[in-house]
């Protein structure tokens, strides 16, 4: 049901918004991640961990609509204006991260192989996790599942808000 309800999304808008929950001991935070991307856009599948389905899918769908208007976000870079006025980042998982956390995605690209990157999400005062004095809470959370490619972007802006 989920597979069809996937692969019917990518037909009809290029991608879909799966959405994991986290473990119910608290061991792992959940995640959500764009499967289409690859198939549609010619582009790594995109990561978000710690946010609310919700929150998340309108996140991807954003970045979703920016990489068809031409954007690239496969290297470490810093987002503008995609939190409302903070930035966010986006970092690349290894393959085998990205296999490990996406068995609807896989299923629906019916095995083909895709790259994928991490949205990361400021703390309160526009730090991000691997920033000094990010507040641990946000850091361990969007951390705890990934394994990373290269040195994380840089170009921190005072308060996380582009101009300020």
């Amino acid at each position: 049901m989920v597979l069809d309800k996937t692969r019917e999304h990518i037909r009809k808008y290029g991608w879909s918004v799966i959405g994991v929950f986290p473990d119910q001991d608290g061991g792992e935070p959940g995640f959500s991640y764009s499967v289409g991307f690859t198939h549609t856009l010619k582009h790594p599948e995109i990561f978000v961990v710690g946010l609310n389905q919700q929150t998340a899918q309108v996140l991807l769908n954003d970045l979703g609509n920016r990489i068809r208007k031409g954007e690239r976000f496969d290297e470490p870079v810093m987002v503008d204006k995609l939190l409302r006025e903070y930035s966010a980042a986006i970092r690349p998982i290894t393959d085998e991260t990205a296999r490990e956390y996406s068995n609807v995605g896989r299923a629906a690209l019916r095995g083909v192989k895709f790259e994928a990157c991490q949205l990361f999400y400021p703390d309160q005062v526009g730090r991000f996790p691997w920033d000094h004095d990010c507040d641990p809470r946000i850091a361990e959370a969007q951390t705890a599942l990934f394994e990373y490619v290269g040195e994380p972007p840089t170009g921190f802006i005072p308060g996380g808000r582009p101009g300020h």
